[in-house]
């Protein structure tokens, strides 16, 4: 049987066959629930939410209702909005679907904003009626074997009528769409001969699109909207090129930086945990545990070892599909063997690692779940009944001698058909001259194959003869041939001999072929025995592919394990460095931070304990001042990042860091621009705000760089005053990391470091003056003088920004920057920028004294002597008295 053969490995190209299949998202509203299901086409898996998702669960905030009175809703409907905006992002980044559901129930707003998501992720999506989503019997015919699966789908089912109505009705949806889809192509096979529809076909039903289910947490997930991934540089948004010698290893997005796994699938489940990062404790510790064991010197050895057959071993996700869709190829197999002989390798390096064992982690799970007995018994079948060196050698699926002493006869038949072919033409050609030796044709002896036997596939064994004999011999009336068919050059026959030749061996082509057929069969069912086995594994591998690249890139770049509080609001970094920003420079400067903001609310309520955030004694607010361009931004960012690291379970860059839970990471950094957008900058600005303040919870992290610019000088800073007063004074108030200018706001009477949970930070620079100021008078004005940026960060509020300072490095004129010097100049000193721009200088002065010389020698020029003078006369004298009126100027 001829196949042709792809060599496999680990590294998958990313247009393989698996990036193509679909994946169905359905999502359905009613009142304050939401319901979600996702079905995966490529392993049948069906994802869904345990119980449907309550919306506004609890108010976080109690906003003044004016704020919402002006755009003619209530504050209940607005969150709603929001928080469905907020699951359904989650949802969509997490999933990546190519085919998107919702219910006509979605209001407009949530329709459009859902409709932009899925034409960023290139998903097709579709409306449908609320009537689709209805309990069927697809639903309840449903059965699973694995215990998780049938836990789940029991749960659901019992509360199909109560906390799961919704989520129940959205998988019904989804099997009601894949059965009709499956009876569509079930009536094209249909349409297809009998006979060319291949053994091992199974037809897809209820039972066989969905092979197993699972949960979709949303709970113990952080939220992270495409703002904060768009502003943290999450994912990647540049290309580097491969001449690009400036950039050396630097990496422009954390995907990049974490990015050393080996295969696509692995590839894909890194971007689903950088999109959707963990919010419960136990599951992040038992990531930190395994990549501490991972980087421990006492596995050094082994871990390189287990990096090494993860890199060999194939994803095998989609190999089942291609079992029953293609029927049996040298591809598949070899990836099955690759995959079983490699994931044996990997179980026995998890074994011989030193891994103290905490919770039920990943290597538990894979020492306690995966028999290695199984998978090295069917190592051993499937070599024993495929030779994979032979088959990678003849480019065919070759099956062992052996296995079948029937196929083996065959075989050897096959292989003696040219000898018993040479003989039956033999037979034929003395026949044949023994009659042209008679007549008078004499035929051209030196063209080959003039008298020739062929076997066919189908049509069995056949005498051939060349055209030219046409004419001189009737072959059909002189030896009782029956032609078969012919072709411009030759001429085919049957004769007893070549009868008796297919009843003796047959289509001994396609018997080999059955009986390979029913061998790799029996064998295609027992692998599908251990296929829950395989599956499972497969995907523990993948997810032990991304946790050692984390492994990898902490040994690499000096990560260190950082400590998670679950019921405190705290930060506390030391040495913490920008994950992203320390691969494009070649020294990076390190910095602190510590915001402590207590126990939480809930907790303390719960233990009747003081709660020292309201009491005055923490802080949960900090502000950060400094120059412009001395790296407030990126320390906004870096701590940002250090705390979404954390929540994937990987290491930091710090020397030690003590973060507390985060549930959301909100922030106003960065917007995206674009010609189609019909909103202001600073009306963007503010949206990204306002659904900081309606979304954070006390687990919140939000990130606020220089809001309230962009709009008058007293508004800007109003808002920006009024926003940090309102967070502080919250009995729930998130983590607020801030960078502004407005040095006005920082007084005792408004926002100063005594003000209640309130923290500054500002930037260190170096002034190049020994008096330590920066141009006090404008006449001393050096181009050359500046400010030494020494990007470190201490507790304090600096009081300038040196934006003229950093105009001018920038490229602005001197004149102008010697302009801008006085007039702050004036400001600081109080004096009247009025009366100060109003007094007339040197250079007016001359330019006044100029224009006056003019027009007095213009009114005494008697015009009237001039009457007889000609136009270009005329021309002349007016040029030349406005040129010596200038030279008199210039001579003063």
């Amino acid at each position: 049987m001829t196949v042709e053969v792809e060599e496999p490995t680990g590294n998958l190209n990313e247009s393989e066959a698996y990036n193509r299949d679909e994946v169905i998202l359905c999502l359905d509203i009613n009142k304050d629930r939401l319901g979600c299901s996702v079905w995966e086409e490529s392993n049948h898996f069906m994802r869904c939410l345990p119980q449907d998702y309550v919306l506004n669960s609890q108010t976080t905030y109690n906003l003044p209702s004016v704020t919402f009175e002006r755009h003619g809703m209530g504050s209940n409907d607005l969150k709603y909005t929001e928080e469905i905006k907020m699951v359904t992002e989650t949802l969509l980044l997490k999933y990546s679907p190519t085919f998107c559901v919702i219910s006509s129930r979605v209001d407009d707003s949530c329709y459009e904003y859902i409709k932009s998501k899925c034409e960023i992720l290139n998903c097709t999506l579709d409306l449908q009626s609320t009537e689709k989503y209805k309990l069927n019997n697809e639903f309840e015919n449903l059965t699973f074997v694995d215990s998780e699966s049938y836990v789940l789908y029991n749960n659901v089912l019992d509360c199909s009528s109560s906390t799961s109505m919704v989520t129940v009705n959205t998988i019904c949806w989804i099997l009601s769409h894949l059965i009709e889809q499956s009876r569509s192509e079930r009536y094209n096979d249909d349409c297809l001969p009998q006979d060319t529809v291949m053994r091992g076909h199974r037809v897809a039903d209820v039972t066989t699109l969905v092979l197993s289910l699972s949960s979709i947490n949303v709970t113990d997930r952080m939220f992270v909207d495409s703002d904060t991934l768009y502003s943290l540089n999450i994912l990647p948004r540049l290309m580097k090129y491969g001449n690009d010698n400036t950039l050396g290893n630097g990496c422009f997005s954390l995907f990049e930086i974490l990015n050393q796994t080996c295969s696509q699938p692995a590839k894909q489940l890194l971007r689903s945990w950088l999109v959707t990062p963990l919010s419960d404790k136990d599951q992040i510790e038992a990531r930190f545990n395994i990549v501490d064991t991972f980087i421990s010197k006492v596995n050094a050895i082994t871990f390189e070892n287990l990096c090494f057959h993860i890199t060999k071993c194939p994803d095998v996700s989609n190999v089942f599909n291609k079992f029953i869709s293609n029927g049996p190829s040298y591809i598949a197999w070899r990836r099955i063997n690759d995959f079983l002989l490699n994931g044996i390798e990997i179980h026995h390096c998890l074994t011989l690692l030193n891994h103290e064992t905490r919770t039920q982690d990943i290597i538990e799970t894979t020492k306690k779940t995966i028999s290695t007995s199984d998978l090295k018994n069917l190592v051993r079948e499937i070599n024993s009944v495929i030779d994979f060196e032979l088959s990678q050698e003849s480019k065919n699926l070759v099956i062992r001698e052996g296995i079948d002493d029937k196929l083996d006869e065959c075989r050897q038949v096959y292989r003696q058909l040219e000898d018993i072919l040479n003989s039956l033409a033999n037979e034929v050609e003395v026949s044949i001259f023994e009659v042209i030796s008679q007549g008078e044709f004499n035929p051209d002896l030196s063209k080959d194959n003039l008298i020739n036997a062929l076997y066919i596939p189908q049509l069995g064994y056949l005498i051939t003869l060349d055209n030219s004999f046409e004419g001189y011999i009737d072959c059909s009336e002189l030896f009782g041939w029956k032609e078969v068919f012919r072709t411009p050059t030759n001429i085919y026959f049957k004769d007893e001999r070549s009868k008796r030749l297919d009843e003796e061996f047959g289509d001994i082509y396609g018997n080999i072929s059955d009986l390979e057929i029913d061998i790799l069969l029996k064998l295609q069912e027992r692998v599908f025995e251990n296929a829950t086995l395989i599956q499972n594994f497969n995907k523990l591998i993948i997810e032990l592919d991304v946790l050692s690249s984390f492994a990898r890139v902490s040994i690499e770049k000096s990560y260190i394990r950082p400590t998670i509080i679950k019921d405190r609001s705290i930060i506390d970094i030391k040495g913490g460095r920008h994950p992203i920003y320390e691969t494009l420079v070649e020294t990076y400067i390190p910095n602190d931070i510590s915001l402590d903001g207590g126990e939480l609310n809930n907790l303390v309520s719960t233990n009747n304990l003081g709660n020292d955030w309201i009491t005055g004694k923490k802080e949960r607010i900090a502000i950060i001042t400094g120059a412009n361009a001395s790296g407030k931004s990126v320390f906004l960012t870096q701590v940002a990042l250090i705390v979404y690291l954390s929540h994937i379970g990987c290491f930091v860059p710090a020397e030690s860091a003590v973060i507390g839970i985060t549930d959301k990471i909100l922030s106003k950094i960065q917007m995206k621009e674009s010609v189609s957008n019909q909103h202001s900058s600073f009306e963007l600005d503010s949206r990204q705000v306002a659904k900081c303040i309606v979304l954070a919870t006390e687990r919140s992290l939000i990130l606020l760089d220089e809001f309230g610019k962009g709009t008058d000088i007293n508004d800007g800073p109003a808002l920006f005053g009024a926003c940090l007063k309102n967070l502080a004074q919250q009995k729930h108030c998130p983590r607020v990391l801030a960078c502004s200018h407005f040095h006005e706001l920082f007084k005792d009477h408004i926002i100063s470091p005594r003000s209640h949970g309130i923290k500054f930070y500002s930037t260190e620079i170096l002034l190049n003056r020994s008096n330590n100021k920066l141009t006090p008078n404008v006449e001393n004005f050096q181009e050359n003088e500046g400010i030494t940026f020494l990007y470190k960060l201490k507790e304090g509020i600096a009081n300038q920004s040196f934006g003229i300072y950093c105009a001018s490095v920038a490229g602005i004129d001197n004149d102008i920057v010697k302009r801008a010097y006085k007039i702050k100049e004036m400001m600081d000193n109080g004096y009247n920028l009025v009366d100060y721009c109003g007094e007339i200088t040197k250079k007016e002065l001359q330019q006044f004294q100029k224009n006056q010389n003019i027009v007095k020698k213009f009114i005494s020029w008697d015009l009237d002597i001039e009457s007889t003078a000609s136009k270009e006369l005329l021309k002349s004298k007016l040029t030349n008295m406005l040129h010596e009126s200038s030279d008199d100027l210039f001579q003063m």
